[in-house]
């Protein structure tokens, strides 16, 4: 086989994949904007609602009350994301703000 007859027969194939990589990368390029966007909405520290409820359970929890919102009450039940505050309350323990 000729290397004139190779190249003709793959460049279809080449041209078809730089076409689908260059999409990728358009998407790719949009969804990163967006979300550097948003993150840089909050950079000032503001915690969104969701957020900021988890994180005082889970400082809550290093202080040794577990799942208590308010320390003065009893412990709070039917969270939405019961596991969330348990992989934030080892980093704030160790000094992670």
């Amino acid at each position: 086989m000729s290397t004139k007859v190779f190249s003709s027969a793959s460049m279809p194939k080449f041209t078809e994949l730089l076409h689908h990589s260059k999409k990728y990368f358009h998407y790719t390029l949009v969804i990163t904007l967006i979300t550097v966007s948003c993150l840089w909405s909050n950079v000032y520290g503001l915690v969104g609602d969701d957020g900021a409820f988890f994180l005082k359970y889970a400082e809550n929890m290093t202080k040794g009350y577990f799942w208590y919102y308010n320390i003065e009450s009893g412990p709070i039940w039917g969270a939405s994301a019961p596991l969330y505050p348990l992989l934030i309350a080892p980093l704030l323990k160790i000094g992670i703000p």
